[in-house]
């Protein structure tokens, strides 16, 4: 956002919060100033200020060093003087145009605000004020905790970037894909790429994982997935696999969400310990109906967080294989396989592109099934060529890239792909990809309307 400070400030309270908002955000400030200095002698004042408030009083105010106009957010600090705005503030409020702009406006005070917040929005009926920061002073000491100051900062300004991402989606073509992404693979992170998306989780809410194979080290860390498992009130889900190993029954299965950390942080699910149900495939080749966790019934919402690396068997795995395989039962996996032939065994005579068309009509059976009420998070860090679900997996030989969200997982998992192909270091899983033919899964996913790969890639980062 192209954001200005604009402050008056008598005693120098006002001021200092200027200072510090400027400190925080790098935007440019400017102090209003009276062309009549007001007298030093704060009983003096204070008299002036109860008769110029009562009045309605405006002062002429010297030019300031920037035009706000030119800004499309202003940051306006003033202090309270008589429970409104000092009127120097009302001078600037009537001598400049701010309609359609957004003031985010921050008021000083001894001990209470009183109608500050609404006379500013009676003053500006054509602009849009943001949530009014409240600093009380004692004196010249600051009661207002500083951490609370700095939280509002943070929190405005992530509002404002958001009604511009926000706004740029609105503009965007229906049939194109919305991508937001950060570099900062971190709780935090994550968080953001969450709260980009505009969709809460509602309901009881699934957050689909992969539990990863012990002996790997890959899959996505307890801590990372912390704080967002906990805002969705969310309950970590699984399937047993299909290849043996101690994932493949549920109760070892969750002795291993136990030793990775996952039930220190949440309660988890092993949606497929009482078996399958089977749900419909709309417009499948290979598919007429998907076998999934029964449990999968309990949810009315999903989180889909996949972490987004190589895979021996499809190329690579996004959040399409992670809701098609990863939510399929144990009979499910082998029936997407065999591209609907078997619910044992892995197909190891089945065509490649049929199995990975079935795992794009196993992903559209269970979006389908949610009816939007899905979403999608590609993590992008440890970039091996192999699935979490190898135990002896190869060392990543590409960095970290980000983290990535969308409402469409075709989107989604296109952008993931073209980030690793515009990687300088992306050749050994780009071979993995090309090897196994691995993007045909979204080709086919595109073609049976699970989303499009058309889409625009915002970041978060500022």
């Amino acid at each position: 956002m192209k954001a200005v400070i604009i402050y008056y400030s008598y005693s120098g309270n006002t001021k200092k919060i200027a200072e510090m908002v400027q400190r925080e955000t790098g935007f440019r400030a400017a102090e209003l100033r009276t062309v009549v200095p007001y007298s030093e002698n704060y009983d003096v004042v204070v008299d002036q200020g109860q008769d110029e408030v009562k009045r309605g009083f405006m002062p002429e105010i010297l030019p300031l060093e920037v035009n706000p106009e030119e800004y499309d957010t202003v940051f306006l600090g003033m202090p309270v003087w008589w429970y409104t705005y000092a009127p120097a503030v009302k001078t600037f409020l009537a001598q400049y145009k701010l309609a359609g702009k957004t003031i985010l406006p921050f008021a000083t005070n001894g001990g209470w605000i009183g109608h500050t917040a609404k006379d500013i929005k009676g003053a500006c009926p054509d602009s849009e004020i943001g949530e009014i920061l409240n600093v009380r002073f004692d004196g010249a000491r600051l009661v207002t905790p500083e951490k609370r100051i700095l939280e509002w900062i943070k929190k405005v300004r992530e509002v404002q970037q958001m009604k511009i991402v926000m706004n740029q989606v609105h503009s965007t073509n229906k049939e194109t894909g919305t991508v937001y992404m950060t570099k900062d693979i971190s709780p935090e992170g994550l968080m953001r790429t969450y709260r980009a998306l505009g969709m809460k989780a509602a309901g009881k809410t699934a957050v689909k994982i992969s539990s990863g194979e012990p002996g790997g080290h890959h899959f996505l860390s307890f801590k990372l997935i912390e704080p967002l498992v906990k805002e969705v009130n969310g309950t970590i889900v699984e399937c047993n696999t299909a290849y043996g190993g101690r994932r493949a029954d549920t109760k070892s299965h969750c002795k291993v969400m136990e030793e990775h950390g996952f039930s220190t942080i949440a309660p988890y699910d092993i949606m497929d310990a009482d078996g399958s149900i089977a749900i419909p495939v709309a417009g499948g080749v290979h598919l007429k109906e998907d076998m999934v966790g029964s449990h999968l019934t309990n949810y009315n919402f999903i989180v889909n967080l996949a972490h987004f690396k190589g895979h021996a068997m499809g190329g690579f795995g996004g959040v399409l294989k992670n809701m098609s395989i990863g939510i399929a039962s144990a009979m499910g996996k082998s029936l997407i396989h065999s591209a609907g032939k078997e619910t044992t065994g892995f197909g190891i005579d089945t065509p490649q592109d049929d199995f990975l068309e079935s795992m794009a009509e196993a992903a559209k059976a269970v979006a389908d099934y949610r009816n939007g009420s899905i979403l999608y998070i590609n993590v992008m860090n440890h970039l091996s060529v192999d699935c979490d679900c190898d135990s002896h997996p190869a060392p990543p030989e590409m960095n970290d890239i980000g983290i990535f969200a969308s409402l469409d997982p075709v989107a989604l998992d296109q952008a993931c792909v073209d980030q690793v192909y515009d990687a300088p270091d992306g050749s050994a899983l780009i071979e993995r990809i090309e090897s196994r033919h691995g993007i045909h899964t979204v080709e086919h996913a595109e073609a049976i309307g699970v989303g499009t790969r058309n889409y625009v890639l915002y970041t978060l980062d500022e």
